[in-house]
């Protein structure tokens, strides 16, 4: 994702994202602590790829029919991809708060498992991909 310059790599420069997980697993007091933390880092890492992959997908189809941008709720792709994920998320964390035993990882998983169903529907879709047209906010536009 560094090389890519992934719009979903976290505000560090390159190599620093690496350095602070290895410290933060050295830091751990057990092996326990130490495999929670890795399962955390891996799931984290594994969520940017996807969003990554999807707006990737979205961008791909926008730079070949720019004019799909004209209908639009958001100014850009970023824009409109960071807030698809972002409203996912908070879905989701939303739905954690009504669950008993639901935790993080649960959240995490269920994530994941989206973005992988969004990127899978846009590939195989394009632009008539129902999330490609809700990425772009098209069900939003009060019309």
């Amino acid at each position: 994702m560094e090389n890519a310059n992934s719009i979903f790599l976290l505000d560090k420069e390159k190599g620093q994202e690496r350095s602070d997980i290895k410290a933060e697993l050295t830091a751990c007091y057990s092996q326990k602590e130490y495999n929670l933390q890795l399962e955390f880092e891996n799931r984290d890492l594994q969520i940017r790829e996807m969003k990554t992959e999807c707006y990737s997908l979205v961008k791909k189809i926008i730079v070949n029919k720019p004019d799909l941008m004209s209908n639009a709720q958001y100014e850009t792709p970023e824009i409109a991809i960071k807030e698809f994920c972002d409203e996912t998320r908070a879905d989701l964390e939303a739905e954690d708060q009504h669950r008993l035993g639901f935790h993080s990882g649960d959240t995490d998983r269920a994530e994941l498992e989206i973005y992988r169903k969004v990127a899978r529907d846009i590939d195989q879709n394009g632009p008539q991909s129902f999330y490609f047209k809700k990425i772009l906010g098209h069900f939003d536009k009060n019309l």
